[in-house]
């Protein structure tokens, strides 16, 4: 027999005022629907920006403090062919990090990470090198989702010293070419759950509108503002692509490398590195690589360079 105005769990509706009533009074409430969610904690970043330091770094001064006990990492400005039909560019500063005070290391263990661009710019093959069969390359990025398994006691695991821009460069060359071999019949249903890869965004990379597309490079631009000659490795033949990535998420860093230590005082030292957090990528694929370029005067050339904006207290 069911009591009019008798809830399920045994209360009247005056019950329940009353309850609530005393909740009001004497319990403080400390929290509303919503106060974690993305936008909010937005909100309260933007009002304490005049309160903490924002820092900066790059990939290009990630490679200056390279050492070959933290492997190979070339400088990303400087043109690089991509010989393959897949060309990994991801970014890598914010993947890495030292300790330190400047403004661009981090104090203690984790920092804070905010936002993360690269500015990418192709350059084509010149004069009799053009391929005869039309172009094809796309600029794609965004996340791979699946985490980095390192561990220190466990068989099977990545040990932390071996974690480098090198490594992790091949571990998201391997992840994203999963993905995309998967897809590669459009005829094909690739169950949902099986994907580690995030797409943001994917764009056709096309030489500039002007009759600087295809023009040499002793003739594109001539010499400097200042009167100097402009540094041929400069010049890009296609417009100037910029990729954002947004974070507003703590990293928790971990010690890799141990680094060169005292023989090389100038490199800091070890080498520090995100674990457990989704990886930025940065790919150029090319699906019909083989046709287009068979020598490496034919392929196209690409430079970049990106900045991680971040602050650590």
């Amino acid at each position: 027999m069911t009591v009019v105005g008798k809830s399920r769990f045994g209360q009247t509706a005056a019950q329940r005022r009353a309850q609530s009533a005393v909740n009001k009074k004497f319990m403080k409430k400390t929290t509303k629907k919503g106060a974690y969610a993305t936008k909010a904690k937005k909100n309260i970043n933007t009002r304490m920006r005049p309160m903490v330091e924002t820092k900066n770094w790059k990939d290009s001064d990630l490679a200056l403090l390279m050492h070959t006990s933290y492997g190979v990492y070339a400088d990303p400005r400087t043109a690089q062919p991509i010989s393959a039909s897949m060309g990994n560019i991801s970014p890598m500063c914010n993947n890495f990090g030292f300790n330190g005070l400047d403004g661009s290391t981090f104090i203690g263990d984790n920092r804070y990470a905010r936002m993360l661009q690269q500015k990418v710019t192709f350059t084509f093959p010149q004069g009799e090198n053009i391929p005869l069969i039309p172009q094809e390359a796309w600029l794609i990025h965004g996340w791979v989702t699946e985490p980095l398994n390192v561990s220190s006691i466990t068989s099977g695991a990545v040990q932390p010293e071996d974690v480098t821009p090198a490594y992790l460069l091949q571990y998201i060359t391997e992840q994203v070419k999963e993905y995309f071999n998967e897809r590669n019949d459009v005829l094909d249903w690739v169950p949902r759950g099986r994907s580690n890869v995030k797409v943001l965004g994917k764009k056709l990379i096309r030489p500039r509108s002007n009759n600087r597309a295809w023009s040499s490079a002793a003739n594109s631009l001539g010499a400097g503002i200042d009167g100097y000659p402009q540094d041929a490795q400069v010049i890009s033949d296609s417009p100037l692509y910029v990729l954002n990535w947004n974070f507003h998420r703590k990293q928790q860093m971990y010690e890799g490398p141990p680094g060169p230590g005292s023989s090389a005082p100038t490199i800091p030292s070890p080498l520090q590195f995100e674990r457990g957090g989704w990886i930025p990528f940065s790919i150029v694929f090319q699906p019909k690589f083989e046709d287009q370029y068979p020598a490496e005067a034919s392929q196209i050339k690409v430079r970049s360079d990106s900045k991680f904006y971040f602050s650590d207290s």
